[in-house]
């Protein structure tokens, strides 16, 4: 499966530093992917959505899990952090430097295994112990297309869709929208 799909230059992500399009994002996400050690997972922290998302996509091209821990309480990231011993920690200030200094855009769109696991949520732990939730890369572009069909008829069919999200990244709803 494609990692993104549409014309290279639609704008992907937009915010404080404007509009990036899909080619650029993807440059960077490859330059952030050749810079991530060799652990099975990323321990995403970054709070803005460009670098999250970055983060996120880096990882699935590698092949790794992208941990969505249920807090930010440095007894959760520590727990994370023995759970999984070799995860890498990725915050903003590490993909902004990556993102500041990528090479230019490569177009190809690289492809994800449907079958590979691409994060890995947890519940609040509110009832308890938070409970672990995967998700593979197939799952989220399954929901991805099943929200698009259901929020299609809200833009003219010749517009690029824009949705503002008002969640934070790591949250489950977030990530399926």
């Amino acid at each position: 499966m494609a990692i993104a799909v549409g014309p290279a230059q639609r704008t992907l992500v937009f915010g404080p530093r404007g509009a990036t399009s899909l080619s650029a994002f993807l440059g960077e996400a490859q330059a952030l992917a050749g810079r991530l050690g060799d652990g099975d997972h990323v321990l995403n922290l970054c709070e803005d959505r460009h670098h999250f998302l970055t983060g996120f996509c880096a990882a699935a091209m590698r092949g790794q899990a992208t941990l969505l821990p249920p807090s930010r309480a440095p007894e959760v990231i520590a727990d994370m952090q023995r759970r999984h011993p070799r995860c890498q920690l990725l915050d903003d200030a590490t993909v902004a430097a990556v993102i500041a200094s990528a090479p230019p855009p490569d177009v190809v769109i690289p492809g994800i295994a449907a079958d590979n696991l691409a994060a890995i949520g947890f519940t609040s732990g509110s009832t308890g112990m938070p409970q672990a939730n995967p998700k593979t890369w197939g799952a989220f572009a399954t929901g991805t297309a099943q929200n698009l069909a259901a929020l299609r008829d809200l833009w003219p069919l010749d517009a690029q869709a824009q949705i503002v999200a008002t969640v934070p990244p790591q949250h489950m709803y977030g990530m399926e929208l």
